[in-house]
C-alpha cells in the first residue's frame, strides 16, 4: 500500500468519526449513544494523530 493511499484512508476514518462525533453530541438524550461518545471521540483523535503521522504536519 502506498503511502497516498494510506493518507487518503485516514482521512475517510477521521471524516467517519467526526460524524460520529457530531451525531453523538447532537443526541446524549440515548443513554446508548453516551455510552459510546467517549470512544467515539477516542477513535477520533487517534485517527487525527494518525493522519498527522502519515502527513508529516507534526514536523
Amino acid at each position: 500500500m502506498t503511502t497516498k493511499r494510506r493518507i487518503i484512508l485516514s482521512e475517510k476514518i477521521y471524516n467517519t468519526c467526526i460524524v460520529l462525533d457530531n451525531f453523538c453530541k447532537n443526541n446524549l438524550e440515548y443513554e446508548e449513544i453516551q455510552n459510546i461518545s467517549p470512544i467515539v471521540e477516542f477513535i477520533k483523535d487517534t485517527s487525527d494523530e494518525l493522519h498527522v503521522e502519515l502527513t508529516g504536519w507534526n514536523r
